[in-house]
């Protein structure tokens, strides 16, 4: 085996040092540990490597170049067609797929009011752009949304995705915002984004020459006429929870119509 770099070995230990317990039971095992706040950091400090450590501060110092040469109230498209015009003169066809999740880590951690150091320890000394909201068709609910699930789908498994927006919707509707199928819907939409941006490396230099000049339309169709807003009552009522048949209804014309959207726009 080869031998292990100073950063694997410094995340073992750390991980070593947080756990405190081990126990194994008939049909599961138990793990006992103190939390330690440096450890995702560590985390990806060891298990990104230089290569793509690398790529990463490429998009967030395109991103605080973007953002420093603004002014005004911010859209995700504006954000997202330099990087992704970036993605495309980088990738050359040949590493789509890692500039693309290299592009949307960057947005998604920014958007979220997050800070990359919080994944990558050596993102303490990169550019860090001012903090500004940005929205999706007007709202920064959305953009967020949006971007969880894309980051998610191009890192993760797509059910992952799915799942992370639909427990966030009923979680609202249990005493938050509230069920809102409009979220729902940009949870969608980011989720296929993410699916085609490393569905294969020719399909993904396609997906960022489109985005590099593309509009709000293209990346999210209107979605003002989904209901939302609605408390675990009203939602039950309405639609009969999650295994109602106006709720999987509902749901299918959300596919359907994001389905068409991206085929006519991205794809």
């Amino acid at each position: 085996d080869p031998p292990l770099d100073d950063a694997v070995k410094n995340y073992i230990h750390a991980l070593q040092q947080a756990l405190q317990h081990v126990e194994f039971q008939d049909d599961r095992v138990a793990l006992t540990y103190q939390w330690q706040p440096d450890l995702v950091g560590q985390f990806g400090s060891a298990w990104l490597n230089e290569r793509q450590r690398t790529n990463i501060e490429r998009y967030q110092r395109q991103l605080t170049d973007t953002i420093q040469a603004s002014s005004g109230r911010l859209t995700l498209i504006e954000l997202m067609q330099p990087l992704f015009a970036l993605a495309h003169r980088q990738s050359s066809g040949l590493n789509a797929i890692e500039d693309n999740r290299a592009a949307l880590l960057v947005l998604t951690f920014y958007v979220n009011e997050l800070t990359l150091d919080k994944l990558i320890t050596q993102a303490k000394t990169w550019p860090r752009p001012p903090w500004r909201p940005v929205q999706l068709q007007g709202r920064e609910d959305l953009a967020k949304h949006y971007l969880v699930s894309a980051c998610i789908a191009a890192f993760g498994d797509t059910p992952l995705a799915n799942a992370v927006g639909l427990y966030k919707e009923v979680a609202d509707s249990q005493g938050g915002s509230g069920f809102s199928f409009r979220d729902l819907a940009a949870d969608h939409a980011g989720t296929r984004l993410g699916e085609l941006a490393i569905s294969n490396e020719t399909k993904g230099q396609a997906l960022q020459k489109r985005l590099a000049t593309a509009s709000e339309s293209d990346i999210m169709p209107t979605s003002h006429h989904f209901e939302e807003s609605m408390t675990e009552a009203t939602f039950l009522k309405r639609y009969g929870g999650l295994q109602g048949e106006i709720y999987q209804n509902t749901v299918q014309e959300i596919d359907r119509l994001f389905e068409i959207n991206h085929r006519n726009n991205l794809a």
